[in-house]
């Protein structure tokens, strides 16, 4: 006799902290991308140097402000 009101169990998984055996998820693969992951790596870090990434694309737009002047 089969009661379909009675709570089924669900199949053990993880979460971000514990993740489930079999379970591999890689950075970049879950909810947010690579620069998202960036973001948030770098909101905890006390300094804020840009790094040179972020320089030539600070220096990229200076020359086409510039350049449309």
């Amino acid at each position: 006799m089969s009661t379909p009101d009675k709570p089924q169990s669900t199949p053990p998984g993880g979460n971000a902290s514990n993740p489930a055996p079999g379970q591999s998820e890689s950075p970049g693969k879950g909810l947010i991308d690579k620069k998202g992951e960036k973001y948030l790596r770098e909101a905890g870090n006390i300094e804020d140097m840009p790094d040179p990434e972020e320089d030539q694309e600070a220096i990229d737009q200076e020359k086409k402000l510039r350049e449309d002047e």
